[in-house]
This record gives structure tokens, sequence and C-alpha cells, in this order.
């Protein structure tokens, strides 16, 4: 009989404490949407989304200096897909990481190239200088490898 109460008591113990626990990881987690929204509308800019082909990381760039915060702006502004960012979508950004404040123009919207198109530029333009040396400059270079 006291085997009963104290497996009992126990068995009550345990559903309690797992109440507790429950009820306390539940209520202690930050909620992300005030997190979200803890910035007021003093410490953001709006940029509206006019042209094609912006993307978070290009409008980082235009505002900040660096791509790499479009991860930041992304966190901010959940109701756009980074991936697919539509006409007169609203993207909030903080303004303790910008450096400009003039809104992102047409020009910049469009020839903004990612970092392959820019490398595959500078490879080309490192070739047309390989191709411009003269004949006579190339006698002069020794030759290795297989005849």
């Amino acid at each position: 009989m006291p085997e009963k109460n104290i497996l009992k008591n126990n068995c009550f113990f345990l559903l309690w404490l797992a109440v507790i626990i429950f009820v306390t990881a539940c209520t202690s987690g930050k909620n992300t949407t005030d997190a979200d929204h803890s910035l007021s509308a003093d410490h953001l800019y709006v940029h509206t989304v006019k042209w094609p082909h912006e993307t978070m990381a290009k409008i980082a760039l235009w505002y900040t200096g660096k791509s790499d915060n479009w991860i930041e702006i992304s966190r901010l502004n959940r109701n756009c897909d980074p991936s697919r960012l539509s006409k007169n979508c609203q993207i909030n950004i903080p303004r303790n990481l910008m450096i400009k404040f003039s809104p992102m123009p047409k020009k910049f919207a469009l020839t903004c190239l990612n970092k392959k198109s820019r490398q595959n530029k500078e490879k080309k333009v490192v070739t047309k200088q390989h191709a411009a040396v003269n004949e006579d400059q190339t006698e002069d270079i020794p030759l290795f490898g297989p005849k």
C-alpha cells in the first residue's frame, strides 16, 4: 500500500514538473515578431522596390556599402521574400547601417553585377592586356613545358 502512494506521488510530481517546464519554455522565448518591430520608424529608412532585378543584396550594397548586410535587412523584412522582391515592396533598412540616404537609381539597380560577373570581366581585361603584348617581346619569354 505505501508503495502505491509513493508511486502515485512521484507520478503527480513528475507531471506537475513537466507542466511547469512547458509553461516556462513557452513564455520565456522571445517573440520574433516583437523583435522585428523593435526599431521605431525614426530608426528605419524605407526603400520601395521600383526596378526589375532589385535584390536585397543590391539594396544593402547601395545603402550600406556592404552587400552582406542583406541578411540583417531581410530579418527586418519578413513580409518580403529576399529571393523574389516584387515592385512596390517596402524594405525597412536600419539607419545605423546606412552610409547613403539617397534613393537607389535605376542605373545602379540594372547594372550592378554579381561577384561572378565582375570576376569574368576582370579576367577578360587581363586577357586583353596579355594579347596586346608585342610579338618582339614574346621572343624574349622563355618557354617551358612539353614540346
